[in-house]
């Protein structure tokens, strides 16, 4: 009202100011100027109305200027009642909203009637709308606890307007509404009203479940998560935008957090905008340990994150790594073949000395890790390449190696000087080329002439007598020669075949013995035995045909065996004729010794008479002789004595040739048996006119030796020497030390011996004749000799300046007796 009266005012006024002033507006200015003016001026109220009029305009003015908020506001006030009346109307249409009026029936104050049910009612509840009456018949659709809870809700709203709101669910079926109920507002004296209202809710609800269900996975995963950065022995941690820590795990203990260093990493990773990492050592259960600390912006951009990984082990690793680099350097630099390293970008990388040896560089061009095409343009100029056509290409050709060398390569450089290298080019595992360089000219040369030496040897063996053939350790035949085929009637195919052992025993078996198939088995098993033992054997077989072959397995050094066959047919008939015969001769010869001794047995009978009687009549026991009787009683006495000697000799050469003489050897002083020997014979040298010397060395003690024989042997020696000695001269014995022998030497002043007849002096019944008194042969020396030998000794002939003859006889100090196995007379060593 307030404002229509306002209006019209300003309306009234408005109307009055046009009518005054229109006749005006329509006249010239100035005219109506001066008309306006004399108007106001002639009427006074004009005036009055005029000031009114401006007062009212200009009050209205600042109104509506104070009242303009207020105005908008009743505005918006306005536009959003229409806004909810809309939604309302909207809400009472949409099937998801149920809306129900309730008014207490003044009857009975404990029954709500329904006054208003909206149509989507019963769609939410699932029932005939016709049945919907009371808040009952609304309960009984649902289920059973909602309900109770609905029907006490509804009662103490009608009752107390308390408002309610639950979720309730339908009896048959999963939807889930929400129930809410408000008073409505009623004069006084009137009735209870209420308004209800049913919210099908379901998928707010299952949303809601999943949504709860997410956040309990999300929760579940961050407590996981933090359970395993927990247990990480990997240090872990985040700050947020002031540094401060706003979480740890239990591994990051070891590291203090809040130090300034810590937090001035965590300043950079957030002023790079990147991860920035640092190395620390961090003492870790007493041992000091390297840590790589990384800090970088978290995801939100308002902290960080930082973590710490041991690098103990990796940077132990290295240094392990760098040593044993260092120590392959030093190997690589040790050894005599040239290696030399390219590095991914073609430079020289690394040379040991035999390399700059091997192409005579100076060292100091190679330190300045020259590229492939540098080094190879300075082996150029130096003319340690092989000659190239094209010299572009081959280089090339080394440049390209870099790239799409896969598989080692090989090749042989024949330089300029004669020499030639084996090279050895493979890719590097860091890249690049890793090369190998050998002299291998001598090596080149030993190949050719172990092939030249190979060859000369297959010739040999091919043109040698004796069959060969050489099994491997596999048991394989790897060569034989044509002797060998031929030998055993093997097919010359065979030498090309690498065929095994018991393959070769079979081919053979036509000219083995015949046996049984299991003993051939047997057989051929233990002969491939004895490859496995290498043990050398030599033998002799004779084969059904009647060859007789001689065989023997040599073990070679490469474990190989060598076996060869000769043919020895030829020399076995041979062999056994000159057994037989030298059977015949040796029976022939014991015949001869038992003939002498059984005649020498036969003639001392007698001849021990002819000394008795001769003996006997030099005495004069029968009477009285002349001088002419007793000349020739001495000289039938110096004969009888000399054949006494003979067949004394005979009978000991018979003894010692059957070896039926044994010695006894004792302990001797050699001075004295060399004294009793020459007192035997002194008296007769000293008839003759001959002195005897006898020289023993001090350093001469004793020696084992037989007594009689030893004085046997000094006085068959003195006698023979004495049988070839005129008057005046002289026989010298000298007996000294040699090593562990004594050496007797008797020397004479005799005719001597031809050199050609010293190796008969000491032969029986062949011995030289020097022109002595003796006639016939003389058996001194030769049994002198068998004497010296029984002793393990030996005599020999020494030439002597001028005439003479010197015997040398050297004994062993210790008597060696023969061995009791001596060789029978008749036995035939080969």
């Amino acid at each position: 009202m307030k404002n229509f009266a306002i209006r019209c005012c300003a309306l009234s006024m408005t109307v009055f100011c046009l009518t005054a002033f229109i006749p005006v507006a329509y006249a010239d200015p100035a005219e109506a100027m001066n008309s306006l003016s004399l108007g106001i001026s002639s009427n006074p109220f004009v005036a009055v109305l005029l000031s009114f009029a401006f007062a009212s305009i200009i009050a209205l003015g600042v109104v509506q200027f104070l009242c303009r908020g207020r105005f908008k506001a009743l505005y918006a006030e306005r536009d959003a009642l229409a806004a909810a009346l809309d939604g309302r109307d909207a809400a009472l249409q949409t099937p998801y909203v149920g809306v129900i009026g309730l008014i207490t029936d003044n009857i009975s104050d404990d029954e709500s009637v329904l006054r208003y049910v909206s149509p989507s009612v019963s769609t939410l509840l699932r029932a005939d709308a016709g049945r919907l009456q009371t808040i009952d018949d609304i309960a009984g659709y649902l289920a059973e606890g909602s309900a109770v809870t609905l029907g006490s809700a509804v009662r103490t709203l009608m009752a107390e307007g308390k408002s309610f709101s639950f979720a309730a669910e339908i009896r048959n079926g999963t939807r889930v509404l929400r129930v809410s109920g408000i008073p409505v507002e009623v004069g006084t004296g009137a009735s209870p009203r209420a308004a209800l209202a049913l919210v099908d809710i379901s998928e707010e609800v299952q949303s809601r479940a999943a949504a709860e269900e997410e956040a309990r996975s999300r929760r579940r995963q961050n407590e996981d998560l933090l359970a395993s950065i927990n247990l990480q022995t990997t240090p872990f941690w985040r700050r947020d935008e002031n540094l401060q820590i706003r979480f740890a795990n239990i591994a990051a203990d070891i590291i203090d957090l809040d130090s300034e260093s810590a937090r001035d990493t965590s300043r950079r990773a957030r002023r790079l905008g990147a991860p920035y990492s640092e190395s620390r050592f961090i003492v870790v259960d007493g041992e000091r340990r390297l840590f790589e600390v990384t800090e970088a912006p978290s995801p939100d951009a308002r902290g960080t994150v930082g973590w710490a990984n041991d690098v103990t082990s990796l940077e132990e690793a290295q240094a392990e790594i760098a040593r044993h680099i260092a120590a392959h350097e030093d190997v690589l630099e040790g050894l005599s073949t040239a290696i030399a390293v390219f590095g991914p970008d073609k430079r020289l990388k690394f040379f040991n000395s035999a390399f700059a040896e091997l192409w005579q560089v100076d060292p100091a061009q190679l330190d300045a890790d020259p590229t492939i095409t540098e080094f190879l343009e300075l082996l150029r100029e130096l003319r340690r390449l092989p000659e190239q056509s094209d010299f572009r290409a081959y280089r090339d050709h080394w440049n390209g190696l870099f790239t799409r060398l896969i598989d080692p390569m090989e090749d042989f450089f024949f330089l300029p000087d004669d020499r030639t290298l084996r090279m050895v080019v493979m890719p590097h595992p860091f890249g690049g080329l890793f090369l190998t360089f050998e002299d291998v000219t001598d090596r080149l040369a030993l190949e050719r002439n172990y092939n030249t030496l190979n060859e000369v040897q297959r010739e040999t063996i091919d043109n040698l007598a004796e069959g060969v053939v050489v099994f491997g350790a596999d048991g394989r035949m790897t060569l034989s020669n044509p002797i060998f085929l031929s030998m055993w009637d093997l097919n010359p195919e065979f030498r090309d075949q690498s065929l095994h052992v018991s393959d070769v025993l079979d081919a053979m078996r036509p000219l083995f013995p015949p046996l049984e198939e299991r003993d051939w088995d047997d057989y051929k098993q233990e002969f491939a035995s004895r490859f496995a033992d290498r043990v050398s054997e030599h033998g002799r077989t004779e084969r059904p045909d009647g060859t007789a072959l001689e065989y023997s397995f040599v073990p070679l050094p490469d474990g190989a065996t060598l076996v060869n066959f000769l043919d020895v047919t030829d020399t076995l008939n041979v062999q056994r004729a000159l057994q037989d015969r030298n059977e015949a001769l040796e029976t022939a010869d014991r015949l001869k010794s038992e003939f002498i001794a059984n005649v020498s047995y036969e003639l001392r009978t007698p001849l021990n008479a002819i000394i008795g009687f001769a003996e006997m009549l030099d005495d004069g026991y029968v009477g009285d002789v002349s001088d002419k009787q007793r000349e020739y009683l001495k000289a039938i006495l110096e004969s009888s004595g000399r054949l006494s000697a003979l067949i004394g000799n005979i009978i000991d050469l018979a003894s010692i040739e059957a070896g039926y003489l044994t010695l006894d050897p004792q302990e001797l002083d050699v001075r004295e048996v060399a004294d009793a020997a020459i007192l035997l014979i002194e008296e007769r040298a000293r008839s003759q006119g001959v002195e005897i010397e006898v020289n023993v060395d001090e350093a001469v003690s004793g020696i084992e030796a037989d007594d009689r024989r030893l004085r046997q042997i000094l006085f068959n020696l003195v006698s023979s020497a004495l049988q070839f000695t005129a008057q005046g001269e002289r026989i010298n014995l000298s007996v000294r030390t040699q090593g562990d022998d004594i050496l007797f030497s008797v020397m004479d002043d005799g005719s001597g011996v031809p050199d050609e007849m010293r190796n008969l002096i000491f032969e029986a019944f062949t011995g030289p004749d020097r022109g002595g008194r003796a006639q016939g042969p003389d058996l001194a020396l030769p049994l002198v000799r068998r004497l010296v030998e029984l002793h393990g000794g030996a005599m020999s002939v020494e030439p002597v300046e001028g005439a003479g003859l010197c015997i040398q006889c050297r004994l062993p100090r210790r008597a060696i007796t023969p061995d009791s196995t001596t060789r029978p007379v008749g036995e035939l060593i080969l």
